[in-house]
């Protein structure tokens, strides 16, 4: 008997606090971020393709704004405008796409994950990478704060 109340009271401990856990990164995230630099790389189209990249230097009125209701807001230079929902399952963002504006090209409706490389109080880092039939690209997008 001495064991079943044991047990019991362990267990519901372990209920206690497991349920309602928040992922803390979802607070470390929410709030306003600076576009430091978004870096694309393109293996090439195909065998033969020549491989490529970009990087994008943030200026005075990027960002990234992470709201703590799961809304995303983006203004990347007059290439980028997005607005999407956001959640957060361990170290993976996930985006669905409700307006996104890249290079002349509107798109609704789509979705996308970054790895979230680094997080601390003043730098996130942000990182994909993909297969098209066109060959790989790999992003990666630097954030800072100041707090």
């Amino acid at each position: 008997m001495k064991n079943l109340l044991l047990s019991a009271i362990i267990l519901s401990v372990m209920v206690l606090f497991s349920c309602g856990k928040n992922d803390p990164s979802i607070h470390a995230i929410t709030g306003n971020w600076n576009i430091v630099s978004d870096t694309t790389w393109s293996s090439g189209i195909g065998p033969n393709g020549t491989p490529s990249g970009n990087k994008y230097t943030g200026v005075a009125g990027d960002h990234f704004n992470f709201t703590s209701s799961g809304k995303l807001y983006v203004k990347e230079g007059n290439i980028k405008l997005d607005t999407a929902n956001y959640t957060i399952s361990g170290d993976t963002l996930k985006l669905t796409y409700r307006y996104l504006y890249e290079g002349g090209v509107t798109v609704q409706g789509a979705s996308g994950s970054f790895i979230i490389s680094t997080l601390t109080n003043q730098s996130l880092i942000l990182t994909e990478d993909f297969l098209t039939p066109g060959g790989r690209i790999d992003e990666t997008i630097t954030l800072s704060r100041n707090n």
